[in-house]
């Protein structure tokens, strides 16, 4: 698996939407960046959006997000899992 890193505003608290088109795994840590484990870094985009930040995944994937930031899993396409945010 590939860790691929983005860096967040922390002051700017975003909104951070996930799209998944595979089983995703979402978990809080004490970090300040959002980090996504998946097979081929091709297979996930990070795009910045008035809304906020959107992590879109095309497999399966385990993301982590900075504690207290707010979370909305738009779609998963398969299992979806979310602990300690």
């Amino acid at each position: 698996m590939e860790l691929i890193s983005y860096p967040v505003d922390m002051a700017a608290n975003p909104l951070v939407g996930i799209r998944s088109g595979g089983d995703v795994y979402v978990r809080g840590y004490e970090g300040s960046e959002i980090q996504v484990a998946i097979r081929d870094r091709r297979l996930v985009r990070m795009d910045n959006e008035s809304s906020g930040v959107w992590v879109v995944i095309k497999d399966n994937a385990i993301v982590s997000v900075p504690t207290g930031l707010r979370v909305q899993l738009e779609k998963v396409g398969g299992d979806g899992l979310v602990s300690d945010l």
